[in-house]
Parts: structure tokens; C-alpha cells; sequence
């Protein structure tokens, strides 16, 4: 379930902003590819980035046994939600 990706990606690590992770899937190359976009800390250093890509892949792999396909991070607030406050997923 994405939610289960989703809150394993957050517990990764403290720089992801809660309610800030969305995971789904995508078709590459006939296969299902797991997409995650994370909304981060804003301030960041590169060598940031390249340690929370690194652990969040750990984790999701260590966690849940799937394979990231490609990891976005992005600023606060940038991942659409309803007004309730939960992503938009369409």
C-alpha cells in the first residue's frame, strides 16, 4: 500500500516533513516502477540530499523489499493536498 511506503519514508528520516511523502507507481519499460516525491527541510546542502537519497532507499529496502525507481525531493508545501490536509493522488 502507498500509505505503507509513505509513513516507512517519513520514519527514515527527520528532514521529511510529515504528511510531506507520496508514493506511486508508474509503468517503465512494461514493468510497475515505484515513483516517491518527499517534500525536505527547506536549506539543505547537496551532501544532504545525497545522504537522504541513500538512507530512504536503505530503508524502504530494508523495510519493505522494493526498489525505488526514482526518488524526488522537493521544498515544503510543493505535494498538492486536499483540504483536508491528505495528498491529492490524482
Amino acid at each position: 500500500y502507498p500509505q505503507d511506503i509513505e509513513r516507512t519514508v517519513f520514519e527514515a528520516d527527520k528532514r521529511i516533513r510529515a504528511h510531506g511523502v507520496s508514493a506511486f507507481a508508474v509503468t517503465h519499460q512494461h514493468e510497475e516502477a515505484l515513483i516517491i516525491v518527499a517534500e525536505v527541510q527547506p536549506n539543505l546542502t547537496q551532501q544532504d540530499y545525497d545522504t537522504l537519497i541513500d538512507h530512504i532507499e536503505h530503508e524502504v529496502h530494508h523495510h519493505l523489499q522494493l526498489i525505488i525507481h526514482n526518488l524526488v525531493l522537493v521544498p515544503p508545501k510543493t505535494i498538492q493536498k486536499t483540504t483536508s490536509g491528505k495528498i491529492q493522488r490524482n
